[in-house]
């Protein structure tokens, strides 16, 4: 990433801003249809559309082009189903055991990243059997034990997989 900073010309602030700019716009989506269009513009800047059919914010930057860029964290503190505008989970188990289930409706290449936060002895388990009725890497659950687990996982259209 410092590399395109310097190709950019742009300082570890300077991409901060852009970074809380487009985290600012993500979060405030308009959506409509892109058909057919190849790429979109907006303020001398040219987005490529990653695929027909696809979704622009309300200054017509391409949602899945922004998602690439940005991806959205928030943390959990308790029992929680992952949405499809989740993209980073950070779990926090400090005061109770945690499960975050997989969602039932998901598309095929549907990743995620799971992150446990805290140290302490209460479980973390990521479940793909109580809403999706599918497996992940062959088992219904994977626990996450220790503090700073990750896990990110992607769905293939029938089961989840840890990469």
């Amino acid at each position: 990433m410092s590399d395109a900073r310097t190709r950019l010309g742009l300082g570890f602030n300077d991409f901060a801003k852009v970074r809380d700019d487009l985290y600012k716009q993500l979060r405030a989506i308009k959506t409509a249809n892109v058909v057919g269009a190849s790429y979109i513009t907006t303020n001398n800047v040219v987005i490529g559309a990653s695929k027909t059919g696809g979704r622009v914010d309300d200054s017509g930057i391409a949602i899945s082009e922004l998602e690439k860029i940005l991806k959205i964290v928030e943390t959990k503190s308790g029992d929680y189903t992952l949405t499809s505008s989740d993209n980073v989970i950070i779990v926090d188990a400090t005061s109770q055991d945690i499960t975050i289930d997989t969602p039932a409706a998901v598309k095929s290449g549907r990743e995620y990243t799971i992150i446990r936060k805290d140290d302490s002895a209460n479980a973390v388990t990521v479940d793909a059997n109580s809403t999706g009725n599918t497996t992940l890497n062959g088992d219904n659950t994977q626990s996450m034990p220790d503090q700073y687990d990750a896990m990110q996982i992607i769905y293939d259209g029938t089961e989840w997989f840890i990469r």
